[in-house]
């Protein structure tokens, strides 16, 4: 169980890796005979580089926007394969901070008995996800809201 005592840093390994999130579905001639298709992500926890049938989409890097994708001319008949690798918002938040040395973005860490994370306001993503004092540790990658096309 992560939640029951120290369990939950047992579990930070998850948020210091990079996910794949990947899946297949069937195009039609139906579909791309529209004038416009989109692949719509209302929310994408959080970096990430998003690809349809092996050509890059585009990345993001912000939990709290919406990102579009142009995917007509991409979609083939028959199978699809769409893929979101996500990447560790610790890295890329400590990637951030050693990158911007004009001046200190306070807090740089949060206090010892907290256990959380370094570097969160270098990262657009949800605070709550960092929250081991919160016992909600058992940090998770993942789309935040519903794709849709």
């Amino acid at each position: 169980d992560p939640y029951f005592r120290f369990n939950d840093l047992l579990y930070r390994w998850i948020a210091l890796d990079n996910w794949t999130y990947t899946t297949t579905f069937t195009g039609s001639p139906q579909i791309r005979i529209k004038h416009k298709v989109l692949l719509i992500f209302d929310g994408v926890d959080t970096v990430a580089s998003i690809s349809l049938n092996g050509i890059i989409l585009g990345k993001t890097d912000n939990m709290f926007r919406r990102y579009d994708f142009s995917v007509r001319d991409l979609l083939n008949d028959g199978e699809n394969v769409l893929e979101v690798s996500f990447f560790s918002p610790i890295l890329y938040a400590s990637k951030q901070w050693k990158a911007h040395s004009s001046y200190t973005v306070p807090p740089e860490c949060p206090p010892d008995v907290q256990k959380g994370e370094c570097h969160v306001n270098f990262i657009r993503k949800v605070r709550t996800k960092y929250a081991l004092a919160l016992k909600k540790t058992k940090k998770k990658q993942h789309n935040f809201f519903p794709i849709s096309n």
